[in-house]
């Protein structure tokens, strides 16, 4: 599967809690901060939260795995990976998330029997050009046995559309993938605009 207190303490802080496990002898709730400002990397995404969920769905999947999570931001998708039985899990995202990423394990670690850490990981920048850097990069992390599981939420612009056709135009050369049928995410945490998709090498 390819998921800084003294700062912190300064940034207003709100947390996200994510529900896993179907009774309550198994239940565990994932805590991630988030930040009240910004964007991208400071607050969890409904694609994050329909992954998670997803994961939960093919948690015997995941036992004992090592998992990368790209673009980590509040690391929520990682933090259900790890709690869900993934034996390492390493978030990534640029350095300026690292310290954040490192709360939200701290916030979470009597959940964890497992090893979890964070670290930098750049593949690209804010341009199109980032699209063929992310694929060089799973490229670079995958071999015949990696699954790379992937969610994004449908946009109506035209200029996202294109990113997205690029990405499949890119990964056509070198993976293989399914669509998750909608009726597969699971039941309570699913969006007709939020799509998984689960990718091979060729």
């Amino acid at each position: 599967l390819i998921l800084l207190d003294s700062l912190l303490q300064e940034v207003k802080m709100f947390v996200r809690e994510i529900e896993l496990g179907e009774d309550e002898d198994d239940l565990k709730t994932v805590q991630v901060d988030q930040k009240n400002e910004g964007d991208t990397g400071v607050v969890v995404w409904d694609a994050a939260i329909v992954l998670s969920k997803y994961l939960e769905t093919i948690k015997d999947d995941l036992e004992n795995k090592s998992a990368i999570e790209l673009g980590s931001g509040t690391g929520a998708v990682g933090l259900c990976a790890a709690a869900l039985g993934c034996g390492r899990v390493l978030l990534t995202d640029l350095a300026d998330f690292v310290e954040f990423l490192d709360h939200n394990i701290e916030l979470n670690k009597a959940l964890f029997k497992n090893q979890i850490s964070a670290q930098s990981l750049v593949w690209g920048d804010k341009d199109q050009e980032s699209v063929e850097s992310l694929v060089n990069t799973f490229c670079n992390l995958c071999d015949d046995n990696t699954e790379i599981i992937l969610s994004y939420e449908e946009r109506d612009s035209q200029m996202k559309l294109e990113v997205v056709k690029m990405f499949f135009s890119c990964m056509q050369s070198y993976f293989n993938w399914t669509k998750v049928p909608y009726e597969k995410h699971h039941p309570e945490f699913r969006s007709e605009d939020i799509q998984i998709f689960r990718f091979k090498s060729v």
